[in-house]
């Protein structure tokens, strides 16, 4: 949605329009080239006759500001909004005032006695962004409204609100058009800031607004042009700070008839004693909007020759550490940039201008040293790297080795771990300034959230540490925002709380595991246990947790089992099993065969099989219904003695077949569209696969009823056709 101005404040508008145009200077009097003298005529557009106001003469210093003066400008009468539900009683607001408001509380939005939050996100005179939150007053109880004051700091420049909850899953920004408050000047019409934080907040493809205010919502190149002009004629120390989101709009706006802008944009940055940065900026300009490649070729060798290790080097060092491939030589120019320009004195604004990410450069280095086997040094890494970093530094260094390959011992785990857990806390009190824009409430749930299924694997790796109290504190965090979802989750809490002897709280997570369908064979073993003592024998056990199961879940996954059914007719093979025994599909006709294509080295794939397991338990007196386990996609010479020996490990019965080739899954992927493991195919007695499952969810009794489903309705499905 892009709209020119249709979102401008409304009431009390005076809607004048400046007319420019240049005058002649007078003989006998010399100006500079660098001024222009400009006459302005505000004309008011409200009265029923044209009739000139005021008249008067205005100075621009400099030569790039000029050009803003000969566009449309929109000014208002007064700095406040009244649209939507919030309310503005103050007539005009100046910085350090305090607005007095009125909230029309949403109902649709907001529940009776729900604390609701105002976020003010402040512009400020020197155009840097800020936040404030603070708590409603209850709405009273024979309205939904609420009256409240706000106290305006006194560098506002912008003031953009939303009310929302605490964890800001809910917010009300004026259905996506943005509640606002441009503040006025005692000196000028607006204070600096306003109206530049007024364009560029509404434009959030610039980047230079509050990110995730606006979901659609985006105003025109030309509006954009049009709200930094008027910044820039009313406050010209800005214009180097708004000169490339200026050039940006401007470009998008008049497109080629914004060279000869453009240029003395360029002139004006260059000019007498020009600072590092705007050197770099001229370079942007040139490059991106001027596509000038001799004019920016020109700028970079100037620069690099004033500031032989400013912005243009630093620019150079990150372009040259993108292009490297060898990890060897990645370590060397990633550890000199860290080295040369150290990420914790760096500038935010600077780096996103430079188009520079440490994220970027921190995950080189620590994937790198992973690569290379030094694992310590890329641990070394990170109490010093930003957040963004920590969940695949987490995933590298312990999930893949622990949880999925199952290669790093416990102890090890808890070793590489703890750091990025500690990490992970420092942030948790210290929020980066790129998240600036994220209450304290909403940054502790984005970082609950990103740490979630870590949480779930530290809890496991505390209790293989026999660390239990850290372990159930752990767990129980995560189990507050999982409620249950998580099988591996709810497996180690009841291991702890079996541990603990809490007796109580065990049999009532055993049992909401099993509601929610995401119990382990470990799980259902405790349960039986209880059983058991209960009824002095396991008969009926199985009915008992049958009827724990949620009948809603139970119906909606037959109900995906019967959308995800299929008649597609299998491709025959003829495959040796583990004892060199050649099974052959031809051969199992009248069968219901269950394939499960699976590797090795695929975490999924094994993570899979408790479930597998359970659904071939299900079955096991059903001499129609028969399981392979086919071995595909293998690199490793001893690959048979390992599958053999990991299925052995884990207590199962498989009968494995192995696909040495991949011809035969090759063919299922392509009947099926498919790619990647695990791949389950369920053939009926006619020989017509009637249902497939990719991937792994999570769950063991989630897996083994949908494949007892998918069972159940192939061979109905075949008897129905005999």
């Amino acid at each position: 949605m892009q709209n020119d101005e249709s979102s401008a404040p409304k009431k009390r508008m005076i809607s004048l329009k400046y007319i420019f145009y240049q005058t002649n200077v007078p003989n006998g009097i010399k100006c500079s080239s660098k001024l222009l003298v400009t006459k302005i005529i505000l004309i008011n557009l409200n009265s029923p006759s044209i009739q000139i106001i005021s008249k008067y003469k205005m100075k621009f210093k400099h030569s790039f500001l000029s050009l803003a003066a000969f566009g449309l400008l929109s000014l208002q009468s007064n700095a406040q909004s009244t649209q939507g539900r919030l309310q503005i009683e103050s007539p005009k607001i100046f910085p350090g005032d305090t607005v007095a408001m009125i909230y029309h509380v949403d109902t649709a939005q907001f529940k009776a006695g729900q604390q609701i939050y105002l976020r003010a996100y402040i512009f400020d005179t020197s155009y840097h962004w800020s936040l404030m939150e603070t708590k409603m007053p209850k709405m009273s109880r024979d309205s939904f409204l609420i009256k409240l004051k706000f106290p305006a700091p006194q560098n506002a420049g912008l003031i953009a609100f939303a009310m929302t909850n605490k964890a800001a899953d809910t917010v009300d920004n004026n259905n996506d058009i943005g509640y606002y408050i441009m503040c006025g000047s005692r000196n000028n019409m607006f204070e600096a800031g306003a109206e530049a934080g007024y364009g560029l907040m509404r434009a959030p493809r610039y980047g230079y607004g509050v990110p995730e205010y606006f979901k659609n919502f985006s105003i025109s190149d030309t509006a954009v042009y049009m709200w930094l002009s008027n910044e820039i004629i009313r406050h010209h120390e800005s214009a180097g700070r708004l000169v490339l989101p200026y050039a940006e709009a401007i470009s998008g706006y008049k497109h080629e008839n914004a060279i000869p802008e453009l240029r003395r944009a360029v002139n004006y940055l260059v000019g007498k004693e020009a600072s590092d940065e705007n050197y770099f900026k001229a370079w942007i300009i040139a490059k991106q909007n001027l596509k000038d490649t001799a004019l920016a070729d020109s700028i970079h060798n100037i620069a690099m020759q004033q500031y032989p290790n400013g912005l243009m080097k630093k620019k150079k060092d990150y372009q040259y550490l993108q292009s490297l491939r060898k990890p060897e030589d990645v370590i060397v120019a990633a550890s000199a940039f860290l080295k040369a320009y150290p990420y914790h004195t760096t500038d935010e604004n600077t780096d996103k201008m430079l188009n520079v990410s440490y994220t970027f450069v921190y995950w080189q280095l620590a994937a790198c040293y992973i690569a290379l086997g030094k694992k310590t040094d890329a641990l070394k890494l990170v109490d010093e790297m930003p957040f963004d970093n920590l969940p695949e530094v987490y995933y590298k260094l312990v999930e893949i080795p622990y949880a999925d390959w199952k290669t790093l011992p416990a102890d090890s785990a808890l070793y590489f771990s703890q750091p990025i857990f500690s990490r992970w806390n420092y942030f948790l009190q210290n929020k980066p300034h790129e998240y600036w824009y994220m209450s304290s409430g909403e940054w502790n749930v984005f970082v609950n959230k990103m740490t979630l299924r870590d949480k779930v694997i530290q809890a496991r790796i505390l209790l293989e540490n026999n660390k239990i109290n850290d372990a159930l504190k752990m767990a129980t965090d995560a189990q507050e925002q999982m409620q249950y979802s998580s099988a591996d989750l709810n497996q180690t809490q009841a291991t702890l709380f079996e541990k603990l002897k809490k007796k109580d709280v065990l049999h009532n997570l055993l049992v909401e595991s099993v509601r929610h369908n995401q119990a382990t064979s470990g799980i259902l073993e405790m349960l039986r246990k209880e059983y058991v003592v209960q009824h002095k024998s396991d008969a009926g056990f199985d009915n008992y947790v049958e009827s724990l199961k949620d009948t809603h879940t139970m119906e909606l996954l037959r109900e995906e089992v019967r959308k995800s059914a299929v008649n597609i007719t299998a491709a025959p093979f003829s495959l040796q099993d583990q004892h060199g025994k050649t099974i052959s599909l031809n051969e199992l006709k009248g069968k219901t065969v269950v394939l499960d294509f699976w590797a090795t080295w695929c975490a999924p794939c094994k993570a899979s099989f408790s479930g597998m397991n359970m659904a071939k338990e299900y079955f096991k007196n059903d001499k129609d219904v028969l399981f392979f386990f086919i071995d595909t996609q293998e690199t490793k010479p001893d690959y048979k003695k390992q599958t053999v020996e990991y299925v052995k490990s884990k207590g199962f019965d498989f009968h494995i077949l192995y696909d040495t080739t991949s011809g035969v899954y090759q063919k299922y992927a392509s009947l099926i569209h498919i790619s990647g493991i695990p791949f389950k195919v369920i053939i009926d007695g006619n020989g017509q696969i009637r249902n497939t499952n990719v991937g792994y969810k999570g769950s063991p009794t989630g897996l083994k009823d949908e494949i007892v489903e998918m069972v159940k309705a192939a061979k109905e499905k075949s008897f129905t056709t005999n």
